[in-house]
């Protein structure tokens, strides 16, 4: 096998792996996940909750 021969093989398996990839990423069964994981940021936690309730109360010991 000549050296360019395995090059032409690794670049061509590579991009093949690449267009998978992207089919697979772009899947519409798959946006409501997507969706959920975008919004994770913008979703509150517990903490604010808990530090609200200690000023309430006078408790602040930071």
């Amino acid at each position: 096998m000549d050296l360019n021969l395995i090059r032409i093989l690794v670049t061509v398996a590579l991009f093949v792996i690449f267009l998978v990839l992207i089919v697979l990423l772009f899947k519409k069964r798959d946006t409501k996940i997507y969706k959920d994981a975008a919004n994770l940021p913008f979703v509150g936690d517990d903490t604010s909750d808990i530090i609200e309730s200690k000023k309430i109360k006078g408790e602040n010991h930071e």
